[in-house]
């Protein structure tokens, strides 16, 4: 092959390439824009049903004392003091980490501001 020919070939592929991905973009706009009515009245009977379903399970869960029962069987007072107790491990362990992770400064540092150098002049 000519130097030439790959040249107008490494010009040309990236221009087909980019036509190509344009113009099946287009015609997947076009077709998603002929069938957003279908894809709507679909996606409306859906969450219809979906809202239908849970009005059932609310209804089921309201008629029943499940929350009455959920909290007589747990000791809020019990939950509450371990809650505490794990926000506290996790305080101290933040800590822990933040300290572990700091970087350490050299308090012994001194600085000799008499052996800056004056900047070159260029020019």
């Amino acid at each position: 092959m000519e130097p030439k020919t790959l040249f107008y070939a490494a010009i040309g592929a990236p221009a087909t390439i980019a036509r190509r991905t344009i113009d099946t973009a287009t015609t997947r706009y076009q077709h998603l824009t002929e069938k957003r009515g279908t894809y709507e009245k679909m996606a409306n009977e859906r969450i219809a049903t979906w809202a239908t379903e849970g009005e059932k399970v609310l209804e089921r869960l309201s008629e029943t004392d499940i929350v009455d029962e959920v909290a007589g069987k747990v000791d809020i007072d019990q939950v509450r003091t371990q809650v505490s107790k794990l926000r506290d491990q996790l305080e101290d362990m933040l800590g822990f980490w933040r300290t572990s992770f700091a970087p350490e400064v050299d308090v012994d540092v001194e600085i000799d501001v008499g052996a800056r150098t004056a900047p070159k002049k260029t020019g």
